[in-house]
């Protein structure tokens, strides 16, 4: 999970998320961060998983 830098300087707070998808080998998490300035960003990270083999995912 990469950090999501404000333009003001300051790290902005991912604030959980709003969507999951799934398609073609990709867990795709989409969501909201949010700086202390007031600056709101989108964020959308993707986590490439083979499902023919069991795996573990801890989503924060």
């Amino acid at each position: 999970m990469k950090n999501i830098m404000c333009q003001c300087g300051n790290e902005a707070e991912r604030d959980g998320y709003s969507n999951i998808e799934i398609e073609d080998g990709f867990i795709c998490i989409k969501g909201y961060a949010y700086c202390e300035c007031g600056n709101s960003y989108k964020f959308e990270d993707l986590y490439k998983v083979d499902f023919d083999k069991p795996f573990d995912t801890i989503i924060e």
